[in-house]
């Protein structure tokens, strides 16, 4: 009588059959035939049969980005492996093994299945219930520091990617879910990571530094109660992926713990004053607030969530290719070529090009002063941060390239530089209708850089195919805008410059008033970064600061109109 056994294939194709009844779940059916004996053990087993392994990862997970991002060198040898790993982190997380020793890997897992998805993996974390869990091991790991020995909560290791996973899991339908109790805690427990710019950095190497310091030599920093300023980052977690060996930058824990905190805080909406004016119309003359202004940032001023980015991005791109830029980021971030001021930015790389460009709307959340000191002057918490106030902040940016084999604007002294956007001192610019023209202190030029613009009925910049050609080559980007008319007369008017740092993407600007009058406003520096949610997120300081700690720094969020 012929055996099953010695038709191995017709074997294969029923195991993979009997998965397919049950897709997207973890293929017990073979590990059941593998528990039957040790002949259906031998027949079904990886060195018996790798292009099963291959075929139920294909099945079973997203692969596009894993093709686009390895240049398709997947061997069998490694989807086997990776497909047991994946296994084991997500038996882990729906097993809640909060004190695991393998946790971390099991996070660092899920946060590389997240940056892949385009459906199956998704699937797989949330059957997992990846977001009960995210939002459980963050309270575990930070409840007991927060409220007895006021130690601060590590910035390294776990946290980091728990902090990155509670964002991508984090839906509007979960906040609302959430009591008033239960978001208090959640705000106190991730206000450390918020506030404390002295101890948790938004970027991978120095704010001002504008290229990557040269191994070995000395970087300009400052000291606080905490040890160095800027503080350092996390280091590099070496990996093993798919047959390839690199280092793996962690998210950073501020960020993510930043748009965490912003989507508490918009539960609550800004009131209302009684004798605020209905209209603009009503209150002619001196600017000021209206009911409309408020109610129009109640309703339109809000964080983007994970999910709410995707259904409203008409890029046309996979959910995958929309992380390639967290990807880039995560895998290290570029050298740039001393001959040309810069790396060549190409599609993707740390964000994509004429994203930038349009109307950003959302708030800052600026501290009480004298609290922020204590914490800067504590090496422990002394209290929790809990007097601030929202602060609607809206701009306009226009994106503008340098092309290769053109020189870009020089890059002043790292501390001086920093403070003026990476500007040299002095310079102005004057806005042609192809481009901007860039004058030094004595009004003599010293660079062109080109305005792209979509063409007319192709929605926003980026979605145009025309920008995307014409964006091969880049070298340098500038940004410039400001506050449009009317959010001006309710918030004040203020201009915007800046530069993105071609090494790992951070945004640099400074804002300015726009009436020179107003100059008791200030001058402040906006450092952060685009994400793929479409949320640009970081902190700004006044200007006067260099390489020192300032006395106060101010979290913000931001996201782009679609209007």
């Amino acid at each position: 009588m012929l055996s099953l056994l010695s038709a191995p294939r017709i074997l294969e194709e029923i195991v993979l059959c009997a998965i397919c009844l049950t897709p997207l779940t973890p293929p017990i059916e073979l590990r059941s035939l593998l528990l039957t004996s040790r002949a259906f053990n031998a027949c079904l087993s990886f060195r018996a049969c790798p292009g099963l392994y291959v075929q139920i990862f294909e099945r079973e997970f997203d692969t596009a980005a894993l093709k686009r991002r390895f240049s398709n060198d997947l061997s069998q040898d490694h989807v086997a492996f990776e497909l047991r790993r994946r296994f084991t982190a997500l038996q882990c997380i729906r097993q809640c093994r909060f004190e695991d020793p393998r946790l971390t890997d099991a996070l660092l897992t899920a946060y590389l299945m997240f940056l892949e998805d385009d459906d199956k993996n998704w699937t797989h974390l949330l059957n997992a219930n990846l977001p009960y869990f995210a939002k459980e091991l963050v309270r575990r790991r930070l409840r007991g520091i927060s409220r007895q020995d006021r130690e601060w909560p590590s910035g390294n290791g776990m946290n980091t990617f728990a902090m990155a996973l509670l964002w991508f899991t984090t839906s509007e339908a979960s906040i609302q879910a959430e009591n008033a109790e239960e978001r208090h805690e959640m705000l106190d427990l991730l206000a450390p990571f918020v506030y404390a710019a002295f101890r948790y950095p938004c970027a991978d190497m120095p704010e001002h530094e504008f290229h990557p310091p040269e191994a070995g030599s000395a970087i300009k920093m400052g000291f606080t109660a905490h040890g160095p300023y800027p503080p350092l980052c996390p280091k590099a977690r070496h990996i093993l992926y798919f047959g390839q060996s690199f280092d793996l930058r962690p998210p950073h824990v501020a960020v993510y713990a930043i748009l965490s905190y912003f989507v508490r805080r918009e539960v609550g909406a800004l009131q209302i004053p009684d004798l605020a004016p209905r209209t603009r119309a009503e209150s002619p003359g001196l600017p000021s607030v209206t009911r409309a202004d408020i109610e129009e940032f109640n309703a339109r001023c809000r964080t983007h969530f994970v999910q709410t980015a995707r259904a409203i991005d008409h890029s046309g791109l996979t959910k995958s290719q929309k992380h390639d830029p967290d990807w880039a980021r995560a895998i290290g971030y570029s050298d740039p070529s001393p001959t040309v001021g810069g790396a060549i930015l190409s599609q993707p790389r740390f964000y994509r090009l004429g994203m930038l460009t349009g109307l950003w709307r959302g708030s800052s959340i600026v501290p009480c002063g004298i609290e922020y000191k204590a914490w800067l002057d504590n090496e422990r918490i002394p209290s929790l941060c809990r007097l601030s106030f929202r602060v609607p902040l809206y701009f306009r940016l226009q994106e503008h390239y340098c092309y290769s084999p053109s020189l870009p604007l020089l890059v002043p002294d790292s501390v001086e530089g920093f403070r003026n956007a990476w500007f040299p001192q002095g310079c102005t610019w004057v806005q042609h209708e192809d481009g901007l023209e860039l004058f030094n202190a004595s009004g003599s030029p010293i660079a062109y850089y080109v305005t792209p613009h979509a063409p007319s009925g192709t929605g926003p910049v980026n979605q145009s195919p025309l920008l995307d050609a014409a964006t091969r080559g880049v070298v340098d980007i500038i940004l410039t805008g400001q506050t449009d008319t009317t959010h001006s007369e309710a918030y004040g008017g203020f201009r915007f410059f800046g530069r993105v740092r071609p090494a790992d993407g951070l945004i640099v600007m400074v804002r300015e008033p726009l009436d020179p009058t107003m100059d008791w406003l200030g001058r402040s520096v906006f450092r952060g970064h685009l994400l793929s949610s479409q949320n640009m997120v970081g902190r700004w300081r006044p200007a006067d600061t260099g390489v020192e700690a300032a006395d106060w720094e101010v979290p913000w969020s931001v996201c782009k109109s679609m209007d």
